[in-house]
């Protein structure tokens, strides 16, 4: 995942570990964790880099599903909602939001 790419998907940590690129503090994301959500959310460009940093498996969930599954399920898609806006909020601190 590239920063300022377009999105068509997010993704789920199954197995190993993935870097955010944010600067200065890169974040660590694991096993049963997730990104790309923003993107997805407020239909906009990847907002960060995301690098594997050990062997991983990832499960994608595309645009098309994520909206059907959201639209199914509204806890889950206030999860991700609070989830984006943290996420969101800790990249405008360190002035590394496009």
């Amino acid at each position: 995942v590239h920063r300022g790419d377009v999105a068509d998907a997010m993704y789920f940590i199954v197995m190993g570990e993935v870097v955010v690129d944010f600067h200065p503090t890169p974040r660590r994301l694991v096993r049963g964790d997730f990104f790309g959500e923003i993107a997805l959310l407020q239909n906009r460009r990847r907002t960060a880099s995301v690098s594997a940093t050990t062997e991983c498996q990832l499960l994608a969930l595309d645009t098309e599903a994520f909206h059907d599954l959201l639209d199914r399920l509204p806890d889950l898609k206030e999860h991700f909602e609070r989830v984006a806006i943290q996420r969101l909020g800790e990249a405008e601190q360190q002035g590394d939001l496009i």
